[in-house]
């Protein structure tokens, strides 16, 4: 191949870098769904009942969830609950899609959490936050139990509607 076209064909390679780069949405955050950084493991390997340890490291996954602005868990039994906010003009659709992305993620990356759920529903958000700041702080996961079964429960049917 002369030196042509190795020219013409650089011009064209960079010229298809640019359109990409500059494509509508291209650098917009949470126009993607998933997380922003892949992690196949499960990692770090949490002692067993520190369910401190595994809330901040769901919190972490839930926020690197694309359109996720702030995440609060609570961990009881091996599952975590999730009240997520999410960033300014995110369509109901594109939430449903976000809570199942956060579950998802949090059960496949947090060592030792069997299930999660999670919840944009403002009543839920708030109540996840004062929940989430109690258990930090040493209140019993045992005084939640009862609350968090019975918010899973709206959670779940939220998300079958």
């Amino acid at each position: 191949m002369n030196r042509k076209w190795w020219w013409v064909l650089g011009a064209a390679l960079a010229v298809l870098v640019w359109a990409m780069a500059s494509a509508p949405g291209a650098r917009e955050p949470g126009n993607q769904e998933g997380p922003n950084l892949v992690q196949l493991r499960r990692d770090p390997v949490h002692s067993e009942g520190d369910a401190t340890s595994q809330a901040e490291h769901a919190q972490r996954v839930a926020k690197q969830v694309n359109g996720v602005d702030e995440a609060w868990v609570a961990v009881v039994d091996n599952t975590a609950y999730v009240g997520i906010e999410l960033g300014e003009g995110v369509q109901q659709e594109r939430a449903e899609r976000i809570e199942r992305t956060v579950a998802e993620q949090i059960v496949s990356r947090v060592d030792k959490i069997d299930q999660a759920f999670a919840s944009t529903d403002p009543a839920i958000v708030g109540r996840m936050r004062e929940i989430s700041r109690d258990l930090a702080g040493g209140r019993p996961a045992s005084a939640y139990r009862e609350e968090l079964e019975r918010m899973s429960a709206r959670m779940r049917a939220r998300l079958h509607d």
